[in-house]
């Protein structure tokens, strides 16, 4: 049974409460009639629903400098001389692994969503999860 309306739709159809729970009534629900007529009774009364909140932000993941990610890594027990072995190791072409290495060693600082940084967590056997936390580990060194 019907107990109340609580809000109009954009879309037309109403939501109301249904023995205490939320309802949402289209046009060919049994409760349509009675739910319009209580529409119209209610007039301007009977408020738009509100619109869902907007999804959070995705926490914002700091760039880190080369200084800070090699610490990072060692904190993690990896070397540098592991990534590089890595780093020669990827499949690709050797210009491919060139300017792998090149990236590597001559950046001065990294983004936790570059290429590389994602097929070098993989290849050193990170999880995403590893590599999160040893990223915003970084970033407070």
């Amino acid at each position: 049974m019907l107990q109340s309306l609580t809000f109009r739709r954009t879309d037309g159809t109403l939501v109301g409460q249904v023995n205490g729970l939320p309802y949402h009534i289209i046009q060919s629900d049994p409760l349509w009639p009675m739910a319009q007529a209580i529409a119209a009774d209610m007039g301007d009364e009977l408020l738009f629903e509100p619109a869902p909140p907007a999804p959070p932000a995705p926490p914002l993941v700091p760039a880190i400098t080369a200084r800070q990610l090699r610490l990072a890594l060692l904190g993690l027990g990896l070397t540098g001389a592991q990534v590089e072995a890595q780093i020669a190791a990827m499949p690709g072409t050797p210009a491919q692994r060139e300017a792998a290495m090149i990236e590597w060693e001559y950046a001065t600082t990294y983004q936790r969503d570059h290429p590389l940084v994602v097929a070098l967590g993989a290849a050193l056997g990170l999880t995403e999860a590893q590599i999160d936390a040893a990223w915003m580990e970084a970033a407070t060194i």
